[in-house]
């Protein structure tokens, strides 16, 4: 007897797993390789201390989310298209498992600034309806993701989950065996639209194809090279392939004044600096230790900038 073909978002997810639970996801910052990643470069990640929890309560039916941008209550099943970005991704989780729920969002993130604010969320929710850590969050996270951000490459839901360092290709993630990094995030005060950005990018890609790609080869080796400075814990040369990135992501348009105002600034006093996400406003991250950091904090200060410093989370996702 053939096997039954699964209907068009049917899933294997267990309905019987309980949903009185918390989970708590950590930020991500990009150290190299946003933007090119979905093109085959490569990506280097760290997920640090800021989170998001998120909290459900199972009920019979319906879905109802609050968060920072208020109360939503959907039926069953409700299209996720019709929920704002914000909430989209918790009722695209709650229909693929085909449960109801109370869910509550907690984030200390900023949201829109290329730290990870609609992947932690993801991840969380994922985890706290799950009730697990392990691929199949990571499958669900992703799918919620790409409800909001269609072209999302999975490096950032890798990074949530996951914590620590890593970094992401085409055969997926691998974890750095590394202490972690410190760093200096500089917020530019303007929040950035992931789609537009995005979307930009591919148009610079599609005006000339063979000199983005001469670009892509670039970030490729500075990937690499990056690795290699990762496993010799060399803070300098990670620094310097940063700062050269960050002369990529310049060239292909994500940057803007302000960016570059606060990038200069960092890249006097820390090991290298750049944006992190996706850029045209957001934030730059700078690479420190305790020998810099302070002096790093009031450079992006002096700058314009609202700062403060992060350290690796090492632990990604926690259930409790």
């Amino acid at each position: 007897m053939s096997t039954p073909k699964k209907k068009k978002n049917e899933h294997a997810y267990s309905k019987d797993v309980p949903m009185i639970t918390k989970a708590t996801a950590p930020a991500k910052a990009i150290l190299l390789g946003e933007h090119f990643v979905v093109y085959g470069t490569g990506a280097i990640l760290c997920a640090v201390q800021k989170y998001t929890s998120v909290s459900v309560e199972a009920r019979s039916t319906g879905v109802r989310v609050s968060s920072r941008y208020g109360c939503d209550e959907f039926a069953s099943g409700d299209d996720p298209k019709n929920a704002s970005r914000h909430h989209r991704p918790i009722l695209q989780i709650a229909n693929d498992l085909g449960r109801g729920a109370d869910v509550t969002i907690d984030s200390e993130i900023p949201p829109g600034v290329g730290l990870g604010s609609s992947s932690a969320c993801c991840v969380a929710g994922a985890g706290a309806m799950l009730n697990q850590n392990g691929q199949d969050v990571e499958d669900l996270a992703l799918r919620a993701e790409k409800s909001v951000f269609d072209g999302v490459s999975g490096a950032d839901t890798a990074a949530c989950l996951r914590g620590g360092l890593i970094e992401f290709g085409a055969r997926g993630a691998r974890s750095f065996e590394h202490a972690g990094v410190s760093l200096v995030v500089a917020l530019t005060g303007r929040e950035h639209s992931t789609a537009e950005t995005v979307a930009a990018v591919r148009q610079n890609k599609e005006r000339d194809e063979d000199a983005f790609g001469a670009v892509c080869e670039q970030v490729g080796g500075l990937i690499g090279d990056a690795r290699s400075a990762l496993d010799a814990s060399d803070l300098v040369s990670l620094g310097a392939h940063m700062s050269q990135n960050q002369k990529f992501l310049t060239d292909i348009g994500v940057s803007d004044p302000t960016i570059d105002r606060i990038v200069a600034a960092a890249q006097r006093t820390s090991y290298g600096a750049k944006l992190t996400g996706a850029g045209a406003g957001g934030c730059v991250i700078a690479l420190v230790d305790d020998s810099n950091a302070a002096k790093t904090l009031g450079s992006v200060e002096d700058a314009g900038a609202t700062a403060f410093r992060v350290e690796t989370d090492c632990d990604g996702l926690r259930i409790s």
